[in-house]
């Protein structure tokens, strides 16, 4: 089973991807009729958003790292 892109999401609700972006991330700048299609989609689809490839491609991350085990 494929995973669907944003891009696929965008098709499906006949949107720009930007505009699937914006519905995510400031959902108060979309309308509302097309920001409840692209949330109805996203379920459908079963479209789960990736934190961390976004935070990729911003290269900016909310990670923090450790490091522990036994060292001799």
């Amino acid at each position: 089973m494929v995973k669907p892109t944003m891009r696929d999401i965008a098709r499906l609700a006949g949107v720009s991807k930007a505009t699937v972006s914006r519905a995510v991330h400031s959902p108060h700048l979309v309308r509302t009729d097309t920001r409840d299609r692209i949330f109805r989609i996203m379920n459908q689809e079963q479209y789960i958003y990736n934190t961390q490839a976004a935070e990729l491609s911003l290269k900016k991350t909310t990670m923090i790292g450790l490091i522990m085990g036994p060292f001799s």
